[in-house]
């Protein structure tokens, strides 16, 4: 692996649905970079963007206009007979779904991407998919099919599928959301230890705001825009409903209310809010202070 493996670098990407007014700008103009060996979270409200933007990242999803580089591979100008032997042999996909095959054992879903590319020794790609049971805590599970599965042990199994062709990069679109707090817990520490222990870059999409700490970058998306939270000043206001200072670029319960943004900590407030606007109106808004994160 050289030093520039598993990077990313994006140049103008943009998704549009439709057009004229009613065009839905998904993700706009987002010029970014991802380092080699960075576990980094896109986060943001329902709908923002966050699966769209890992999509495009992960050549699963064609963007509108802009270019994205894996180091110095374009993949943006790659054919859709191109693209599928890049994204086997070069990123691994996590699902918040799993997205296991039913008629499969847990060790047949786990070598299935390694029978879309040439392995010159398949025994050694099923003596690691021997290793990747053992240490995600499978490997007693391996001849068992998915309905047979708890969610932690799918999503374990999703995991060493994605593992399997040891590529450079793993995406996760919200890999925890289906699995109980402990389960969830679990499946990002296995995550946080291929970074640090392995040199993989790792970017999830989430809503968890408990992961931010464990994580190198944020990147925060909302209306198609993107900001890195980590590098930036956190905007700090006021919930007009409790008066609970809140983060506006971390907050997804939000109301624009005569020409202002107002957001708040949960939707309770946010319900209160809306059935007498009048009343909070004047209690709070996004001109809040100003401070590091």
């Amino acid at each position: 692996m050289t030093e520039q493996d598993g990077a990313f670098r994006t140049e103008g990407l943009t998704k549009t649905y439709g057009s004229g007014p009613t065009a839905v700008h998904a993700v706009s103009d987002v010029s970014l970079a991802i380092g080699q060996g960075q576990l980094v979270l896109i986060m943001g409200p329902s709908g923002s963007g966050k699966t769209t933007l890992l999509s495009m990242l992960g050549g699963l999803l064609k963007p509108t206009s802009g270019r994205i580089f894996l180091d110095d591979l374009e993949i943006t100008s790659l054919n859709e007979g191109q693209l599928p032997k890049v994204r086997a042999q070069r990123i691994g996909f996590i699902f918040q779904a799993f997205n296991l095959l039913s008629s499969l054992s847990a060790e047949e879903n786990i070598l299935f991407p390694a029978s879309l590319v040439k392995q010159p020794r398949p025994a050694e790609t099923g003596q690691r998919a021997q290793r990747l049971m053992e240490r995600l805590g499978i490997r007693q599970r391996a001849r068992h099919l998915p309905r047979d599965l708890s969610g932690g042990e799918k999503q374990r199994v999703a995991i060493a599928r994605a593992l399997i062709n040891n590529p450079d990069i793993i995406l996760a679109d919200e890999p925890t959301g289906n699995l109980d707090t402990r389960s969830g817990h679990e499946v990002m520490m296995i995550l946080y230890d291929l970074v640090k222990d392995e040199g993989k870059t790792v970017v999830i999409v989430t809503h968890n705001q408990v992961l931010a700490d464990m994580a190198d970058r944020v990147l925060w998306i909302e209306d198609g825009r993107v900001r890195d939270r980590k590098d930036e000043m956190h905007s700090w206001t006021n919930d007009p409903v409790c008066g609970m200072q809140i983060d506006q670029w971390t907050a997804t319960f939000f109301r624009s209310h005569e020409g202002k943004r107002y957001v708040f900590c949960s939707k309770r407030c946010q319900e209160r809010f809306d059935a007498e606007p009048a009343r909070y109106a004047s209690l709070g808004s996004i001109q809040g202070n100003i401070r590091p994160a």
